[in-house]
């Protein structure tokens, strides 16, 4: 994702995850609720969360790209 210039976050995780059940058929008994499940779910996959902030957190991406070339 971050190849993509995509930002994972929190709300991005639940957004996917509530995607990711009802297509996969998931009784709404069985669904996750709330974020507590993040924690585990981002310690199991090795995912790391990165700050961006200042200057980093303002470039434009697609300027760079076009630049570098």
């Amino acid at each position: 994702m971050e190849e993509k210039g995509k930002i994972v976050n929190g709300p991005m995780f639940i957004a996917k995850g509530t995607w990711f059940e009802a297509a996969h058929g998931v009784p709404e008994a069985e669904r996750l609720t709330g974020d507590r499940w993040i924690k585990s779910f981002t310690k199991a996959y090795n995912i790391k969360e990165f700050r961006r902030h200042g200057e980093a957190g303002s470039v434009d991406l697609a300027a760079v790209a076009a630049e570098q070339v």
